[in-house]
């Protein structure tokens, strides 16, 4: 089970992809140096409560909300799942989608089994 530093380095990793920015412009919208805003997301420290704040002044979000850990796993409903997916990933499952589309043209297009 991954540790709160662990979840805390995802969910930052994950909003700062999510915004398409790098370590760099996150760290100057936080006034954060991008070697630290990379420590955190690799979980190699604890942010104190002033640099959480400020990354999650920098996200638009509370420090409540920065710190609340979405769901994972079989609760989450296709919608979730999807909408966390970066433009890269939906592009992946396309092709992955088409390829077994041309494979199993049957079982996919008429709903077969």
């Amino acid at each position: 089970m991954p540790t709160t530093r662990e979840k805390l380095a995802a969910r930052i990793r994950f909003l700062r992809k999510e915004k398409h920015w790098t370590q760099e412009q996150l760290g100057d919208k936080a006034g954060l140096t991008y070697k630290f805003v990379g420590q955190i997301e690799r979980g190699e420290v604890s942010p104190t409560l002033d640099s959480l704040d400020k990354l999650a002044k920098a996200f638009g979000l509370t420090v409540g909300e920065l710190l609340s850990f979405p769901k994972k796993g079989p609760g989450k409903t296709k919608e979730e799942v999807f909408h966390e997916l970066s433009k890269g990933e939906i592009e992946t499952v396309q092709k992955a989608v088409e390829i077994l589309a041309q494979l199993f043209p049957r079982q996919l297009i008429r709903g077969k089994g």
